[in-house]
């Protein structure tokens, strides 16, 4: 990458703040790592002052500091010190430029301060090198959020501790008095989903052909990726980029100002203009994409300002694979529940069938849980059934009620761990309400993890566990994390079989002349039900 040899003394800070992961349009979590074509955003701004001669650059973001310093990393080449910093006030960031001035013993020392979010990539630099005073860059009277100050002037003449706003009009009064003011093109804005399609389309439309001149065309206006297979009646509108090892399905139309990510696939008859598809995404048979962003399984219109997810994988979907660790424990479950069953099938049913005779009537039960990993996002849930047993009466024995959980839930659960739907071992399953009546941050980590028949909380308390000591366990189990955790679970429940749990806490049923049983309970006046470790709000 060529550099101008005369602004050695010129330091770079890129502020990536302002919309981040704010932005609704950002569905990857951060507008600043969606690409701009080829690149993502804050790659393309660090380049753009990279060819201006910097020899140091600063880049402030307030999230994202290992995905922005994993590019950092990447960018050795470029041959200058990159740092990457976290901001420590969102509201007041440039308070970090006084450390830039502190130190300086150079009256030639300057500081060129960009916004990522509205960033030049050519700026002209070339024209102000030797130049020492303040510089302001601005578009249609407006700053554009770059400018060239002097280093020894910093704290001084800028207003360093408040917003945006007024750092500009302090820069802006200062250039007046003192210094330049260089009108410049019109900056890439990334503010909004529209704005973003619209920088997209003005670097593919060659307004800033620094920024696609690395790129080899297939023909004028067509970028395609390395492994990408293109069907032979797949049509590419210029301009049009498609990155690698995508595949593009019979009767698909692209273009004119789209861009497909790398790994995507598009199913036949698709159409789409001024789209965004992101990596690892599918699009289904015969949509149209307009005016749209894509990210898995989420959808962003620019003309509705709106985002939705997509619970139908046929319509888009998600394809960032699993870890083949991952895969090859989710075959061995689903091997071994199979293989149990075959096993424990016939034995079940007919001890079942003889205690529904001859013991307690039994009730087939059918419970709806969610299928987890999943998203936060309620829209998205999907539901599996896990088929159990319940006796007239509940067991209030340690030991007896583990056994009685054994044949009654996890041995029947088993058909739906062969289905896929469940691990053996994993954190209690849950329904959609029981989840979305959690806080926030429990259900997050919950929706995160594998449901399981064997769980944590089932070891230490039992079947009949209230809601906050159930999850309580379970994210702990969760947290924890060890390589051996499901062989200890497993030895655990064991030895709970044996000996029973160490902390059953029994079940809390009211007298009810129908069940034909009772289990004393101590209510509150406010008619909850008191439990050793929680309140259960009373029926």
């Amino acid at each position: 990458m060529k550099k101008n040899a005369n602004n050695h003394e010129l330091r770079a800070v890129i502020f990536a703040l302002d919309v981040g992961r704010n932005a609704d349009f950002a569905l990857n979590g951060s507008a600043f790592m969606m690409p701009l074509v080829d690149k993502p955003v804050i790659q393309q701004a660090i380049e753009s002052v990279v060819r201006s001669g910097v020899g140091h650059v600063d880049v402030i973001v307030a999230n994202d500091v290992n995905s922005v310093q994993a590019i950092v990393n990447e960018g050795l080449r470029w041959g200058i010190r990159v740092n990457v910093h976290l901001a420590v006030e969102v509201q007041r960031p440039y308070s970090i430029l006084n450390r830039l001035a502190s130190p300086c013993n150079t009256a030639t020392g300057r500081v060129l301060v960009i916004h990522a979010d509205t960033f030049s990539p050519s700026l002209p630099i070339e024209q102000i090198s030797g130049i020492s005073e303040p510089v302001a860059f601005v578009h249609s009277g407006e700053w554009t959020g770059s400018a060239i100050l002097m280093q020894s002037e910093l704290a001084s003449n800028c207003r360093l501790n408040a917003g945006r706003k007024s750092l500009g009009d302090a820069i802006l009064a200062l250039c007046n008095e003192s210094g330049r003011i260089i009108p410049v093109a019109e900056p890439l804005s990334l503010r909004t989903g529209s704005e973003f399609l619209r920088s997209q389309n003005r670097i593919m439309n060659n307004e800033f052909r620094e920024l696609l001149q690395h790129l080899r065309t297939a023909e004028k206006g067509i970028w395609i990726g390395r492994n990408t297979r293109l069907h032979p009646r797949a049509v590419l509108i210029a301009p049009v980029f498609v990155g690698a090892n995508c595949d593009i399905g019979p009767g698909v139309v692209l273009g004119p100002n789209t861009v497909l990510e790398s790994n995507c696939l598009v199913n036949a008859k698709v159409t789409a203009a001024n789209t965004l598809v992101l990596s690892s995404s599918s699009v289904g048979e015969g949509l149209d994409l307009t005016d749209t962003i894509v990210c898995g399984r989420k959808v962003f219109n620019t003309r509705l300002n709106a985002a939705i997810d997509i619970c139908d994988d046929i319509l888009i979907g998600d394809l960032h694979s699993a870890s083949v660790a991952q895969i090859l424990a989710g075959l061995m479950s689903r091997t071994v529940a199979a293989l149990l069953l075959m096993i424990m099938l016939i034995p079940t049913a007919l001890m079942l069938g003889f205690v529904s005779m001859f013991v307690t009537p039994l009730k087939r039960k059918c419970n709806v849980f969610v299928r987890t990993p999943t998203q936060s996002n309620r829209f998205v849930w999907r539901c599996g059934q896990l088929t159990s047993w319940e006796p007239k009466c509940a067991i209030t024995t340690a030991r007896s009620a583990l056994w009685a959980d054994l044949f009654l839930r996890v041995i029947p659960g088993l058909v739906a761990v062969a289905k896929g739907h469940l691990r053996i071992f994993g954190v209690t399953a849950r329904a959609a309400e029981d989840l979305e009546s959690l806080p926030v941050y429990w259900r997050d980590l919950l929706l995160s993890s594998r449901s399981g028949l064997i769980s944590e909380s089932l070891v230490q308390f039992g079947p009949y566990a209230p809601t906050d000591p159930s999850c309580v366990a379970d994210l702990g189990h969760t947290a924890a994390r060890q390589f051996f955790a499901k062989h200890s679970l497993l030895l655990r429940y064991l030895k709970s079989l044996l000996m029973g749990p160490k902390d059953f806490l029994p079940p809390i049923q009211t007298t009810s002349a129908d069940q034909g049983c009772s289990v004393d309970i101590v209510t509150s006046r406010s008619g909850s039900v008191r439990h050793p470790l929680g309140t259960t709000r009373g029926d």
